[in-house]
């Protein structure tokens, strides 16, 4: 059997090409060397390749050894093709992907966001309407601009939504922290943008939701406390204006929120029958069925009395136009607080907890030497509303008629405005008694009369209550 032919490899001409000499048969053939792709060899290594696959056939001895050779070179080439179709489509799909996250981040650039946010379908109902129309919009909104802000001055270099990661969300809010927000604030900011990045990733313009790993503060609740009806009485009495006391009466008889009390209107009011007939703001925007969702409150006497002073022919449109236009101006309602709030100082009801809402102290340098205590409110306009629900349920009023008034969707939101007077606790004390040998009816009687006598000292004019106090010191004496 003959040897098989290794052949000469060699370079000529100008180009200094590579070229391979064999024989067959005694035969000489001389061939320019060439790669698959029909380049022209570089180099001595190429070359050899290519040597290998022309003397490959001759190599090959029998039948059998050429027909594999044949098909493992038409597997090579179907491989290759088949790497060139997937590289190919890879390349297509990496353009198509750049593509649309150049999109995606111009469509979300910072400056975008919230117009994005709130075209997108999976918002949820709190978000049908414009921050003109409801407070919870307003109050995202609010965040939003915090975010970017926060961005454009610790993040410039974040363009987009879709840059902010894990990290950024972190020192973000760790900033919230050292700036003292308290801590249901401080929740309220990360479940709005857990909320707004969850829309958007849903919606597929971001992938990440960089605030879904942040853990909530620890929080201490501070409960509102009602007035008591010396206090309302108070707030009506000592009111600067009619529009005012207006205000504060629909607030306490009618149990309405501030946005409700300022701007109803007279056609919600029917005299006649003496009931408020309101959709409130609040729920406006999502309740399936507006006539439904209405409240039906009752006018008490001292309400009606103010309204029946409109003469007739005044009693269309709002019913408050001042405190209407003024709710309703930008950063009017920061002013309608501080009025109202300086209307409770007036009446000597000190709005916020002892200790708190006090600035910051500086020395003479500006440095600060006490840092600013944040106000703890302890009243305020929806103190009323609080006051509205406790007293309603003290004087017997059902609870399900008081949950309709107040628009309360459950119960449980209706009691957590309950609270319980003094007069209340020892009123319902006095009426639980145990019979047994220490416990008679002269005990019970003035056990009894020693708790009406309390409870009317809560309840009496302060004349009645120092000729009481006279008499009683009166038959102390000897």
């Amino acid at each position: 059997m003959a040897r098989p032919t290794k052949g000469r490899l060699f370079q000529r001409g100008k180009g200094k090409n590579w070229y391979l000499q064999y024989y067959v048969n005694g035969k000489q053939v001389v061939v320019a060397l060439r790669n698959d792709d029909g380049t022209r060899v570089a180099n001595k290594e190429e070359a050899e390749a290519a040597r290998d696959r022309e003397l490959l056939p001759l190599r090959l001895q029998t039948v059998a050894d050429r027909r594999r050779a044949v098909a493992e070179a038409l597997e090579t080439v179907e491989s290759k093709a088949a790497r060139a179709d997937r590289e190919a489509a890879a390349a297509r799909k990496a353009a198509e992907e750049s593509k649309a996250n150049a999109a995606r981040r111009k469509e979300t650039a910072l400056a975008n966001g919230w117009q994005v946010f709130m075209e997108c379908p999976g918002r949820p109902r709190s978000c049908r309407g414009t921050p003109d129309e409801i407070g919870t919009v307003r109050g995202y909104k609010n965040y939003y601009n915090l975010l970017v802000k926060w961005l454009k001055t610790n993040r410039p270099k974040i363009a987009s939504l879709g840059e902010i990661d894990a990290a950024t969300a972190g020192a973000m809010m760790d900033d919230a922290a050292r700036a003292g927000n308290k801590a249901s604030t401080y929740n309220r900011k990360i479940g709005f943008y857990r909320l707004f990045f969850e829309v958007l990733k849903k919606a597929g313009k971001v992938e990440n939701n960089p605030f879904a790993d942040l853990e909530l503060l620890p929080m201490e609740t501070n409960s509102r406390r009602p007035l008591s009806p010396e206090e309302v009485r108070r707030l009506l009495d000592n009111a600067p204006d009619r529009e005012t006391r207006i205000l504060f009466s629909i607030g306490y008889f009618a149990g309405m929120r501030l946005g409700d009390a300022a701007t109803l209107r007279w056609d919600e009011i029917d005299l006649d029958r003496g009931i408020i007939e309101r959709l409130p703001r609040k729920i406006a925007s999502r309740a399936r069925d507006k006539n439904a969702a209405r409240v039906k409150i009752g006018i008490s006497g001292y309400l009606l009395g103010l309204l029946m002073e409109t003469p007739p022919a005044d009693r269309v449109g709002l019913v408050l136009p001042a405190w209407a236009a003024l709710y309703e101006t930008a950063g009017g309602r920061y002013t309608i607080n501080k009025k109202i709030m300086r209307h409770f100082r007036r009446c000597g009801i000190e709005p916020h907890e002892p200790g708190t809402g006090t600035p910051a102290e500086r020395d003479a340098a500006g440095r600060i030497v006490k840092p600013a205590v944040r106000a703890v409110v302890r009243y305020s306009f929806h103190a009323l509303r609080h006051s509205f629900v406790s007293h309603c349920a003290e004087a017997g009023v059902p609870l399900a008629v008081v949950q309709r008034a107040a628009g309360h969707a459950t119960a449980g939101m209706t009691m957590s405005y309950f609270k319980v007077s003094d007069a209340a606790a020892r009123k319902y004390a006095a009426a639980l008694a145990l019979p047994g040998p220490s416990d008679g009816a002269a005990d019970r009687e003035v056990i009894a009369n020693r708790a009406k006598l309390k409870e009317l000292a809560d309840t009496a004019p302060a004349e009645a209550v120092a000729a009481a106090v006279q008499m009683l010191e009166m038959e102390g004496k000897p």
